[in-house]
């Protein structure tokens, strides 16, 4: 630290000045000199959100700095806009003071255990444009006030235990998502449904509604996911449901819904999944289905819907999967001009598909069948059937016809042409059913890019993009734009076309996976500080050029990976406090997705990103697979030699065990500015067999990174606490709970306080708006501060900002 004397130096002294100065010239244009103290009126919400919740947050208080109190943000005046809280176990009920926070724009308390009733006064909160509440346990209906919310554009509620009456969110004009899965909600949907005109996003299934789907949900033409899925919901399909164009999934499964699917439905152009089944529906599948060459999945299964499949489904490429019931194949009848008697009939379950008899081969007196008539079936009983001769002892279902009269009993030429005809006719249609299957099998490997289940954001935030927008983003994929590279595939930087201010991380895959929109679900669902947030994605299938687009579009990381900054050629190297706050934060997402039961798999300072004020952020923590217990299958092992547990590559089974390994190699590598696999003298080491000796030794300047002013006590016990990260067996490995808890005592005895606001809240932007001349000034000031106790504050702010600035030149 630097001690009071050293900001008596005449360059120390004038940099501080120029920098205050400065501040008050440019005002709202950076963050404030002094941290905003939270207004009183706010005061007593959060006071009683720590008391319902048993815990205690971080400078919410009479004092409290609100630039630096644990995941809130307030405006100018000290009111809060922002309150954050994600998978921290919390309990207990919503306070009804939360209606005194009457500025509040976000609020998210995911994944806490949060109990009893929405409140009523959080109707009082008009400000506010996204609630989102997933996986608690909130009971009682909603509040009639809730649709007093009129700003609110974002509503995620999935999985708590709330009943009554679905909300009339008709109400809410400017709503883009409404979820509310998982629930025990009863009634009808919003009659007007239709005045939400820029709705998206609906998920309302495995819930009790009932009634039937308005008409009116037809005006929501930005509509891209309706999912209505195991309610009794009765009625019939709007007919103009075909307005959806940018509908892309549908999903009405187990209802109460019949009548036939109308004719408008092949309009949906942008459908990709559609599932009908477990309802009531009878009749057939459009026959100009084939409309939507989008559709990778269709299910219809177990409803009422009878005759054939219609010939078109075979031109569907993308189709991956098709369920039906077998009451949709209709097989040939009736009888065949032949010498003998036929007892063969060919009908096949290929989709688009279905075997007739060619009409050449059929007595032109054969009558038609009927068609089936349009009515729901009600306690059918087969038909009798038609009087005909009886089979003969062979079997079969045809009559057996005299041979031709002549001499010898031969057989005439008309017949034997006949015959070699059908034969042939069969033949091409066996032929051409085999073609077909096997170009389906084709595609079907080849657009392997979305799986059974829909899609479900989990916010208004991740939206899908076109192909173009992306392309435009990245300037057509400029090689000025590649920024990294991975084992998903390139990273390129990019601009948002809809808002220049708004830069992207864009990974462009080169091996294209079929469980993308599993991924994305889990990506898009997850919200925590500390890990980098999704920001959108692209799936573009192009038919003609047989490829298939999968990209990922996250949020722009100023300062890039930890890599660039823990490595010997770093110009301002990270302070003792810098590599504790870095530690934390990785150590804070990974707890949080260790309580999805999420295994990152690759850990490394590759995958740790730093923002613009140097928060640390796990990236890629969705490539992962999701397992039903504490472990995760993996089909492949993943990870990079030096950080991957030697454990989970010999059993191939990922646990949060193979995570606290390679994050003990991390804070290895941050202590000592080594690489895992690192070289010296001539000869490739292993970080962690080189450390253990120093650390039985007690040799912590060995250890420690040359350029890092720190306590030798402190870097000794980092680095045990980094090597019991990766012990053997793993049983004696601690969780990442517990090492956060390690990692936060230690900063705290080491460190004490954070540094004075007033320089910490000295931020990237003022160090670019000095101009060179103070920028000299600061390196002079940083080299005196390096050379007595360790740059700190004002100096290491601007100083740090002027190194990653230079790589990102």
């Amino acid at each position: 630290m630097v001690s009071a004397r050293d900001w008596t130096t005449p360059v120390t002294r004038g940099v501080l000045l120029c920098g205050i100065m400065l501040l008050t010239s440019w005002g709202g244009l950076t963050a404030p000199v002094q941290g905003q103290t939270i207004d009183k009126s706010q005061l007593q919400a959060l006071w009683d959100m720590q008391t319902s919740w048993g815990q205690t947050f971080d400078q919410w208080d009479t004092d409290g700095d609100c630039s630096v109190a644990y995941n809130i943000s307030c405006n100018a005046k000290g009111m809060v806009t922002w309150i954050e809280l994600t998978g921290l176990n919390l309990g207990g009920p919503l306070p009804t003071t939360i209606g005194d926070l009457v500025n509040l724009s976000h609020l998210t308390l995911d994944a806490n255990g949060i109990t009893g009733s929405i409140p009523s006064t959080i109707g009082r909160l008009t400000a506010l444009t996204w609630f989102s509440m997933v996986r608690n346990s909130l009971t009682g209906s909603f509040p009639k006030t809730f649709t007093s919310l009129v700003n609110l554009k974002d509503v995620s509620i999935y999985l708590n235990q709330l009943s009554g009456p679905l909300p009339d969110f008709s109400v809410l004009p400017n709503l883009v998502q409404w979820g509310s899965s998982g629930n025990n909600l009863t009634g009808p949907l919003p009659a007007r449904i239709g005045n939400c005109k820029h709705m998206k996003a609906i998920y309302l299934q495995e819930n009790r509604l009932a009634g039937v789907i308005p008409d009116s949900i037809s005006s929501l033409v930005e509509l891209t996911h309706l999912d209505l899925s195991y309610n009794s919901l009765s009625g019939t399909l709007p007919s103009n449901i075909g307005s959806l164009q940018w509908l892309e999934t549908l999903s009405l499964r187990k209802n109460r819904i019949g009548g036939i699917i109308p004719d408008s439905i092949t309009s949906l152009i942008s459908l990709s999944e559609l599932d009908l089944s477990n309802n009531q529906l009878y009749g057939n599948l459009p026959y100009n289905i084939s409309n939507l060459q989008k559709l990778v999945y269709i299910n219809i299964g177990n409803t009422d819907m009878d005759g054939s499949l219609p010939e078109t489904l075979a031109t569907m490429t993308n189709l991956e999967t098709l369920s039906y019931d077998s009451l949709l194949v209709s097989c040939p009848t009736g009888k065949c001009s032949v010498v003998a008697v036929n007892t063969t009939t060919f009908c096949s379950d290929c989709p688009g598909f279905c075997a007739s008899c060619p009409t050449a081969l059929a007595p032109a007196s054969a009558p038609a069948p009927a068609p089936r008539p349009h009515s729901p079936p009600s306690s059918p009983s087969p038909s009798p059937p038609s009087p005909s001769p009886s089979p003969p002892a062979g079997g079969g279902s045809f009559p057996p016809l005299a041979p031709p009269s002549g001499e010898g009993g031969g057989v005439s030429t008309g017949v034997v042409v006949g015959v070699v005809v059908g034969s042939l006719v069969l033949l091409l249609a066996v032929v051409g059913v085999l073609v077909a299957l096997c170009l389906y099998q084709k595609k079907r490997k080849e657009r392997a890019a979305a799986n059974e289940d829909a899609l479900i954001p989990g916010s208004m935030q991740c939206q899908r993009y076109p192909l173009a927008d992306v392309v435009r983003a990245t300037d057509n994929w400029a090689e000025g734009n590649r920024i990294g590279s991975g084992g998903f595939g390139d990273v390129f930087r990019g601009v948002s076309p809809q808002d220049p201010s708004v830069v992207w991380a864009v990974k462009r895959a080169t091996v294209i996976t079929k469980d993308f929109r599993r991924e994305i679900n889990e990506m898009a669902s997850k919200h925590h500080p500390n890990l980098v947030r999704l920001l959108g994605y692209c799936i573009d299938v192009d038919v003609a050029a047989e490829s298939t687009e999968q990209i990922l579009i996250y949020e722009f990381m100023d300062n890039g990976d930890l890599e660039r900054w823990i490595g010997p050629g770093v110009a301002v190297p990270l302070t003792l406090r810098q590599r504790f706050d870095v530690l934390i934060g990785v150590a804070q997402g990974l707890q949080y997705l260790h309580s999805f039961n999420i295994v990152h798999r690759d850990i490394k300072p590759a995958n740790i990103l730093l923002d613009k004020k140097m928060q640390a952020k796990v990236a890629d923590f969705g490539l992962v697979r999701m397992g039903e217990g504490t472990t995760v299958d993996a089909t492949r092992v993943m990870g990079t030699p030096g950080y991957v547990d030697p454990a989970y590559f010999k059993s191939q089974k990922a646990t949060p065990m193979a995570d606290v390994h390679s994050f003990g190699v991390v804070m290895l590598t941050v202590i000592t500015a080594r690489k895992a696999l690192d070289t010296l003298d001539d000869s490739q080491i292993n970080l962690k067999k080189w450390v253990q000796p120093l650390v039985d030794a007690g040799d912590a300047e060995s250890i420690k990174d040359p350029r890092l002013d720190a306590p030798s006590d402190v870097i000794l016990r980092l680095a045990r606490l980094a090597l019991s990260c990766t012990a053997t067996p793993v049983a004696g490995r601690p969780s990442m709970a517990r090492i956060l808890s390690d990692l936060m005592a230690m900063k705290e005895e080491f460190l004490g306080a954070d540094v004075d606001p007033m320089l910490a809240n000295i931020d990237t932007d003022l160090a670019e708006r000095m101009g060179s001349s103070i920028s000299q000034e600061i390196r002079r000031a940083n080299e005196v501060a390096s050379e007595r106790e360790g740059a700190s504050g004002l100096s290491i702010a601007i100083g740090a900002v002027e190194s990653y600035n230079s790589l990102g030149d």
